[in-house]
């Protein structure tokens, strides 16, 4: 059985070579569809995603980081004197001016973020 950072690569194989069935004249690929089969790709998932979701944030915003320039605390000033903050999405690869995306809220969220990172990633600053 062969593990590799917390992986059981037999257990896939196995799994993989418990979808195929014979048929009485050819060999037939078939999901195999019994509850216990399925409790078991459940818990490969599960272990799967135990094993990288702790180092996945650091992933993402490495990757991020490659694909744009991020400003998390850019400050607009008002004719009124009021400054508002905002979050500054650019791709890295645009040259010249490029189209912008503005979106206003009172709340404060990640939400805000990755909605500038989707904007970012069509073209657009956000």
């Amino acid at each position: 059985m062969e593990r590799r950072g917390g992986v059981n690569y037999s257990t896939i194989l196995l799994n993989d070579s418990l979808e195929c069935k014979t048929g009485s004249t050819k060999l037939q690929r078939r999901r195999v569809r019994s509850p216990a089969v399925a409790l078991c790709r459940l818990y490969l998932l599960h272990q799967v995603y135990s094993a990288l979701l702790p180092a996945m944030p650091a992933i993402l915003r490495e990757s991020e980081a490659q694909r744009y320039e991020i400003d998390e605390s850019a400050r607009v000033p008002m004719r009124d004197g009021n400054v508002l903050s905002a979050i500054v999405v650019r791709p890295r690869r645009l040259v010249g001016p490029p189209p912008a995306v503005l979106e206003l809220t009172i709340y404060a969220s990640e939400q805000n973020r990755t909605t500038a990172l989707e904007a970012a990633a069509q073209g657009f600053v956000g």
